[in-house]
């Protein structure tokens, strides 16, 4: 528990901020697009400690009638203990750009130190922090992001539905000194498709602002994760 409590008071500043802006900024407020995301990960190789996987995405916009990017990547998680995880990833990503659908090429490294825990036998939080060294095409430095979510998952033992969730994710931007993005998933459900399959099904709120300005853009997002176990 000590562990944890310093953690959490690390974090205590970002999730203020987090929390505050969810409580002001409503859902009637986000602008009139809808946006398609699908993940998909592949764990090749899991034991009690260690998970490795292969993963992808893609993301349609414009009230899901364009591509927007397509994501493929490779990562490793390792339990060091049963109230902390850790994480290494790669992503690569072509990303379109709305105004002149040119693609560009981004690439990330990824580390990942996530404590967990029960507060009763069906509920549980995970607070996952991310740092995030991120490379863009045609730029000669690498910039730097972390993102921090806090979710809080209840199981439940309905078929198909194995659990639901709600989370709040904020993502700090360090060239600029300033949090640029929220998202929040106010309702979210697992399914279990069979004993190495499940699909996480959810509705998200993406509230992003530039860096010129300080007014808060936001999208609807629907989201699905399939996650499937060799």
């Amino acid at each position: 528990m000590d562990l944890l409590e310093a953690i959490s008071n690390t974090t205590k500043t970002i999730l203020t901020a987090l929390l505050s802006h969810a409580a002001v900024t409503a859902p009637v407020h986000a602008r009139d697009d809808i946006q398609s995301w699908n993940w998909i990960s592949i764990y090749f190789w899991e034991n009690s400690q260690h998970r490795a996987y292969l993963c992808g995405d893609h993301r349609i916009d414009n009230d899901m009638g364009k591509e927007k990017l397509w994501i493929a990547g490779i990562g490793h998680r390792y339990l060091a203990h049963k109230h902390l995880q850790h994480g290494l990833g790669y992503l690569y990503m072509d990303i379109r750009n709305v105004g002149t659908n040119a693609w560009t090429q981004k690439k990330h490294l990824e580390f990942e130190f996530n404590p967990k825990d029960k507060l009763t036998d069906t509920l549980g939080f995970h607070l996952r922090n991310r740092l995030e060294t991120r490379f863009l095409e045609n730029q000669d430095t690498a910039d730097y992001r972390s993102r921090h979510r806090l979710q809080l998952a209840r199981a439940v033992a309905i078929d198909p539905v194995c659990k639901l969730f709600v989370n709040t994710e904020a993502f700090y931007v360090y060239s600029i000194d300033k949090l640029n993005e929220i998202r929040r998933v106010p309702f979210g459900t697992g399914l279990t498709l069979r004993p190495s399959a499940r699909l996480n099904l959810f509705y998200m709120i993406q509230s992003k602002r530039t860096q010129a300005t300080d007014n808060w853009n936001h999208n609807h997002i629907v989201e699905t994760q399939l996650i499937s176990t060799f």
